[in-house]
């Protein structure tokens, strides 16, 4: 369009920010009507939507990394950012602080199990010497168990995308298992 890069960086984020407050007011306003676990729920869900329209813009344009690097600053700014604003100004009201020791473990333990199951993949596909062999060989791991795998060609690592694939639908169920117990 002939604008330089930046600025169509610089407006298109100025663009989203009225989405992102409105959003925002909304969610908080609906959540005054309802409970505390539905009102942080609505929170949480329609709270992300700006990175979810960015990421879905994103990922028709074939831009996987911009989605990425969203995800991360999106989980950085929710998990220490926030969290730190929330202590910090906790703490020059309260000189004593108390939490809800359940939840705050539960948190942690998702936590941890969410940046692990996000990393194992990674490890599993940086540390492989040979791709093809390693395809090879997943491929010949589970032909007992599947049968006949002839469709599956050597050179694409089947054993990855599975393996992300069943990851992401056991976080998935987790998210909703926590939602469950939660209300």
């Amino acid at each position: 369009s002939g604008w330089p890069d930046e600025w169509v960086f610089v407006l298109s984020l100025l663009a989203l920010c009225p989405l992102a407050e409105r959003i925002s007011f909304v969610t908080e306003d609906v959540a005054k009507y309802t409970s505390d676990g539905l009102g942080g729920l609505l929170n949480a869900t329609f709270g992300n939507v700006t990175e979810l329209i960015v990421s879905i813009f994103a990922l028709k344009a074939g831009l996987i990394r911009v989605v990425q690097i969203s995800m991360l600053g999106s989980i950085l700014s929710n998990c220490l950012l926030v969290l730190g604003c929330a202590f910090l100004v906790g703490g020059l009201k309260h000189k004593e602080q108390s939490f809800n020791r359940e939840a705050a473990s539960t948190n942690c333990g998702l936590l941890v199990l969410a940046v692990t199951a996000l990393a194992v993949p990674t490890l599993l596909s940086q540390t492989r010497a040979d791709p093809v062999q390693s395809a090879s060989f997943a491929a010949a791991a589970v032909q007992p168990l599947a049968g006949n795998l002839s469709s599956i060609e050597p050179h694409h690592d089947v054993g990855d995308l599975g393996l992300s694939r069943f990851i992401s639908a056991v976080l998935l169920l987790l998210y909703v298992l926590l939602i469950y117990f939660q209300l």
